[in-house]
């Protein structure tokens, strides 16, 4: 039988890099535009929990520079890649 490729720890990269990260960022762009994440949410504090140590900050729509962009203007830059405010 082959074994299965993948993490064969909670202490993987995979969690310590794609929360703070990924779903993080992902998160902080949604709660600034106004868009409910729930199960994000919940995935975020379940692997905190699970993996220990993961810090609390992460990237944010904050330290991205885009915290002073509203949702259309964040959606402009997504498409195109430049925006109007100056952050």
């Amino acid at each position: 039988m082959t074994p299965i490729k993948g993490p064969t720890s909670l202490q993987s990269r995979y969690l310590s890099e794609d929360i703070p990260f990924g779903l993080r960022t992902f998160a902080s762009i949604a709660d600034h535009i106004g868009l409910e994440t729930p199960v994000m949410d919940s995935m975020i504090t379940l692997g905190e929990i699970l993996v220990g140590g993961i810090p609390q900050t992460g990237r944010t729509i904050d330290n991205l520079g885009l915290s002073k962009l509203s949702k259309d203007e964040i959606i402009e830059f997504v498409r195109t890649g430049t925006h109007k405010v100056s952050v």
